[in-house]
């Protein structure tokens, strides 16, 4: 595949598993990635200077050059240079992980055009293992699914069950006491999100300070 593309809530453990993914199925992977964000209306050279970032060889001055060269080519000798950068990261067995921050995914769930230009690119090079991760706060929607080289996976928030008894562990832990009701009334207002549940915790916790 060229790209992994994970979606879910914040806190998830979105990156943690895509991790732990690469690194079973290419163990000769490092433990850690690197990663960009993509904001909404983020543009090629917004990318191509979060590249020129995380590879972190040139000076700012030499970055600043090739920028300005990068910004006086076309758009189709854009997403080659974007490629070959890409390709640069992956020879060095890294994946660069992709943030969406709002510019990953179009309104439709689809890539933005600059993400659709740079896996058609990548599609016609040979990668040892995915050049790229998406990392995703929204699920494309089957339709939207364009490139079968992606491969898609989403994780759901925290089950109401899961969230009952990682409460109730909590306030026993803490010498605390609550009714069964109660638990299920705070596990329904934490919707299964596991930021929401590190916030109800640091809230016990300081009850007893």
């Amino acid at each position: 595949p060229l790209a992994l593309a994970i979606s879910g809530v914040d806190g998830v453990g979105r990156r943690t598993l895509a991790g732990r993914v690469f690194q079973d199925i290419y163990p000769y992977l490092g433990a850690s990635q690197p990663e960009i964000s993509v904001i909404s209306g983020a543009g090629a050279s917004d990318l191509f200077r979060d590249i020129l970032g995380v590879e972190g060889a040139a000076t700012k001055a030499e970055i600043f050059e090739r920028i300005k060269n990068f910004e006086e080519q076309s758009d189709f000798e854009r997403t080659n240079v974007l490629c070959r950068e890409i390709a640069r990261i992956s020879e060095q067995n890294q994946v660069l992980f992709v943030i969406d921050d709002g510019g990953v995914l179009a309104p439709d769930g689809s890539f933005s055009p600059d993400i659709k230009a740079i896996l058609g690119g990548l599609a016609e090079l040979k990668f040892a293992q995915p050049p790229l991760c998406f990392i995703l706060f929204r699920t494309p929607p089957a339709k939207a699914r364009e490139r079968s080289e992606v491969l898609y996976f989403k994780i759901d928030g925290l089950q109401n069950e899961d969230m009952r008894m990682l409460i109730s562990l909590h306030i026993k832990r803490m010498g605390m006491t609550a009714t069964m009701q109660q638990v299920e009334g705070l596990a329904n207002l934490l919707d299964g999100h596991p930021y929401n549940l590190e916030f109800l915790i640091d809230l016990l916790s300081s009850c007893l300070l």
